[in-house]
């Protein structure tokens, strides 16, 4: 007889989980997770806490299983005895995951900062990532493996979506008396050099799959989760909706008929 689900899979739970040497806050919400149904792990950028991702994850209460957590330090977790890489962030986090009893498959979505980690993770657990949404990450070209990952093209045909804000767009970009015309015309070229570096970096990112998609999202600057979290919820519906099979040790298993998968083609108006 299977043995009953824990909460931490079935209602709204959140709390303080050890991971060996401190605590890190933890909560999952949305609707209870079957066997084999994904979930949703959220990493924020640097400094950030989750609560920060809680417009998002409201958006998504009916359609997947979210994990919401604060990195050692940061939010209502406790400091840990480490120093705060992305490496070491990842290796918390899968001792978490084991302590609630978590399993796999994944959807990593992470900001700013967060890439790093999702991409460390994604390292250590490539065969449990089923789709990824990437949204102004970045920084994670310093990251270790990532040659590696883009040359296996490591997330294979899982979905990949890739978020770019205008982290250019600033008030500055306004009309300024304060400054001559040519002062405006060298600042206008450089913010637009900037623009175009931007955009190529995170064009690079969707080499990690051969089905990925990058949206531009103008006029929001960095932070596309808080000013406009339903351009994120709708990526990581698309990566529901494009989210077929996943790769096991045995073989393919597919996600058609899985009632997740039903869920997110309802939302979407696609039954």
């Amino acid at each position: 007889m299977a043995e009953p689900l824990s909460e931490w899979t079935t209602s709204e739970k959140k709390g303080l989980i050890s991971v060996g040497t401190h605590k890190l806050y933890v909560s999952t919400s949305g609707p209870a997770r079957l066997p084999g149904n994904p979930l949703l792990i959220i990493f924020p950028g640097a400094n950030a806490a989750c609560k920060s991702w809680e417009s998002v994850s409201t958006l998504l209460q009916d359609t997947v299983r979210v994990l919401l957590y604060d990195r050692s330090g940061l939010g209502r977790s406790e400091h840990g005895p480490h120093r705060d890489t992305g490496s070491t962030a990842a290796d918390e986090l899968s001792t978490l995951l084991k302590a609630v009893d978590l399993p796999g498959p994944y959807i990593l979505v992470a900001h700013s900062y967060g890439g790093c980690v999702a991409r460390e993770f994604l390292h250590l657990h490539a065969k449990d990532v089923v789709g990824m949404v990437l949204s102004e990450t970045g920084t994670e070209t310093r990251f270790r493996y990532a040659d590696e990952q883009y040359r296996r093209q490591v997330l294979g045909d899982c979905p990949l979506s890739v978020i770019r804000g205008d982290s250019a767009f600033t008030p500055r970009r306004r009309e300024d008396v304060s400054v001559s015309h040519e002062q405006g015309r060298a600042r206008d070229g450089m913010l637009e050099a900037m623009s175009i570096a931007d955009e190529q970096l995170k064009r690079e990112q969707l080499k990690l799959s051969r089905n990925s998609r990058f949206r531009n999202v103008p006029n929001c600057g960095h932070n596309v989760h808080l000013t406009h979290p339903d351009v994120v919820a709708e990526e990581v519906k698309w990566v529901l909706s494009n989210l077929m099979t996943r790769r096991t040790k045995t073989g393919w298993v597919d996600f058609a008929d899985s009632t997740i998968f039903v869920r997110v083609r309802q939302a979407l108006g696609l039954s």
